[in-house]
């Protein structure tokens, strides 16, 4: 049988980080309205919102963890952008499109939802509490990498370990041909492409816990492992720690 995501009303979404001590994670919070229901719910995992061979799935691949960076020799001041709502709207647009041909008897449906729902703005205003830059490529990915790596684990991260990815991430990028040739807009697209793939997951995860459908998240879990391979990363042979994500020998 196709397993299928209830999606809520992502406009009425409230993206917060709870902080005990030392630790944050982020939770999503709803109010529980149904908009879709007939949406394959690990479509998205099928580079509906990434997508294979494209700058984002390039430039994950030279942040992963067994890779050693050469010295940083891009100022920091490269890692940042000026957002754009143009750009963000190209985005909407294209992931809707993806989304729209896996679920072709719904695409009204999902076009509106994808119009009104702010997703980028959520995955910005959880950045901000994480306390990332929400114009820093290299606080994106950390935080879209972290939120992967809690779905899989079922761990949350800490302060420090927050802070040590944000790092690593920053100085691969730094040290990558790739991000001095990005301009604002390309930054961006990268930003919030990941943005879809963050909250989706995170989202569905919550659907899935919530109903106790405990096989469903493991095929999540799954997905996001399978796909993150192909991207370089493998969940399955690293740690997080105070220095970001290492691998495990």
């Amino acid at each position: 049988m196709t397993h299928r995501l209830q999606i809520v009303t992502i406009a009425a979404l409230c993206a917060a980080v709870v902080v005990n001590g030392t630790h944050a994670h982020a939770q999503f919070y709803s109010d529980g309205s149904l908009l879709l229901n007939d949406i394959p719910y690990m479509a998205f995992y099928d580079y509906l919102t990434i997508g294979l061979d494209t700058p984002t799935s390039e430039v994950l691949k030279t942040t992963r963890p067994d890779r050693q960076p050469a010295q940083p020799y891009l100022p920091e001041t490269s890692l940042r952008f000026q957002h754009s709502a143009e750009v963000t709207n190209q985005v909407r647009q294209e992931v809707s499109h993806r989304f729209a041909q896996a679920g072709p008897s719904l695409a009204h449906q999902i076009h509106a939802e994808f119009e009104r729902a702010d997703v980028v703005g959520e995955f910005r205003r959880l950045l901000a509490r994480y306390g990332y830059d929400p114009d820093n490529l290299a606080h994106a990915m950390a935080a879209f990498l972290i939120l992967q790596w809690e779905v899989v684990t079922g761990e949350t991260a800490n302060a420090a370990q927050m802070h040590g990815v944000a790092n690593q991430v920053a100085d691969a990028l730094r040290s990558s041909p790739l991000l001095d040739r990005m301009s604002d807009a390309e930054k961006q697209v990268i930003a919030d492409s990941l943005a879809y793939q963050a909250i989706l997951s995170v989202l569905v995860h919550k659907d899935l816990e919530q109903r106790g459908d405990f096989d469903g998240m493991q095929r999540l879990r799954a997905s996001i492992i399978r796909g993150a391979q192909e991207l370089g990363w493998d969940f399955e042979r690293v740690s997080l720690t105070a220095q970001g994500f290492q691998t495990r020998s």
